[in-house]
């Protein structure tokens, strides 16, 4: 397995795997219904627009010269989506449909509200091809993504709509620090202190 970071090319590859790795999460069920085809199409969509927009490059892990996880890590100061994100991104994501833009802008307005205020890096989105998954795979992408933190003694912010998911990154120094319902998912926000 090789580790690095995606640029160019590298990243619609990476909308491929967060999209599959994403599909069943309760959130994007909630946000883009019942159909996992349409969920994949439309979290590829997100992604694509996204992806090319954040300050940092992915990390990503690689196998066989294939993509197979990433994981957005978005230095202090640049993870808040500003105006000017959304109009680049307006063109794919006008493509979701009026129902799904309101239930998608509904959620991320919640994340947004719980954001610290403190200098961190914000980590996701995050994913590992399903096939993939429980191998090890996305703790080791964790591993290197925490040793970054940990070497710029910076705090470390995610947010999650799965309760193993809660398990895993209590298990790299990650602290729930709230909780809601969100589209009637229950979600967490978990913040990391820099060891050492």
């Amino acid at each position: 397995m090789r580790f690095g970071t995606l640029g160019g090319g590298g990243l619609r590859e990476a909308a491929g795997v967060l999209s599959r790795a994403m599909r069943d999460n309760p959130l994007h069920v909630a946000a883009f219904g019942d159909d996992p085809a349409r969920r994949v199409a439309s979290l590829e969509a997100l992604f694509r627009g996204l992806l090319p927009q954040v300050q940092a490059r992915p990390l990503a892990a690689r196998r066989g010269g294939f993509t197979v996880a990433v994981l957005g890590l978005e230095p202090p100061g640049a993870c808040e989506i500003t105006p000017v994100h959304i109009l680049r991104m307006a063109p794919r994501l006008l493509r979701l449909g009026p129902s799904a833009w309101g239930r998608l802008a509904e959620w991320q307005a919640a994340w947004a509200a719980h954001d610290p205020d403190t200098p961190h890096w914000h980590l996701g989105p995050f994913g590992v091809e399903p096939a993939l998954q429980g191998m090890g795979v996305g703790s080791q992408v964790l591993e290197r993504a925490c040793a970054l933190l940990d070497r710029e003694r910076a705090g470390g912010y995610l947010e999650t709509d799965r309760e193993e998911n809660v398990r895993l990154y209590e298990r790299f120094g990650f602290a729930v620090t709230g909780e809601e319902r969100v589209l009637g998912v229950r979600c967490w926000y978990m913040l990391r202190q820099p060891r050492g």
